[in-house]
């Protein structure tokens, strides 16, 4: 009687250990950062703090004195599935994940404004960031002067 006990016991434990049903994996997924950047030509030389992590990627791209963060938004997009982050000045980031490979996360980017009860396409291009680092593109001219730059950036 115990040595078929013992038996059971080691049939039980075997079935354990062995590989079951195979389960389906997640589809990867990415935090979307975007930063909406009002750059001027006017002034004195200022770059607003919460742009401290990119200032010198904005003055290497931009030839501008001033960049001032006019807001920005975020979502954790998953893969093939498209996502609206919301901007001010009626401006929002359509983005979706294409992948993951060779550790840099691929984007399409879709950067648009209202305007009236249309919506205008500023670009559209698809971009393969490393991860916290940031993608910097220049758009169309802000009021006042100036032009506005999107900042993107993935992890």
């Amino acid at each position: 009687m115990i040595q078929r006990i013992a038996v059971l016991g080691f049939i039980v434990l075997l079935a354990g250990a062995m590989p079951g049903p195979a389960q389906e994996q997640s589809p990867p997924t990415a935090s979307v950062t975007a930063r909406l950047i009002e750059a001027r030509e006017e002034g004195p030389e200022k770059t607003d703090a919460a742009l401290s992590d990119i200032e010198k990627k904005l003055k290497r791209s931009f030839n501008y004195k001033q960049f001032l963060l006019v807001g920005k938004g975020g979502k954790t997009i998953k893969q093939k599935e498209p996502a609206r982050i919301a901007l001010p000045k009626g401006m929002a980031l359509e983005t979706e994940l294409l992948g993951i490979s060779d550790g840099r996360i691929q984007l399409s980017l879709k950067w648009t404004r209202k305007e009236g009860k249309s919506t205008k396409t500023l670009f559209n291009t698809t971009v393969r960031l490393q991860p916290n680092h940031a993608v910097v593109l220049g758009g169309p001219s802000a009021n006042g002067g100036g032009v506005l730059i999107l900042a993107v950036t993935a992890r």
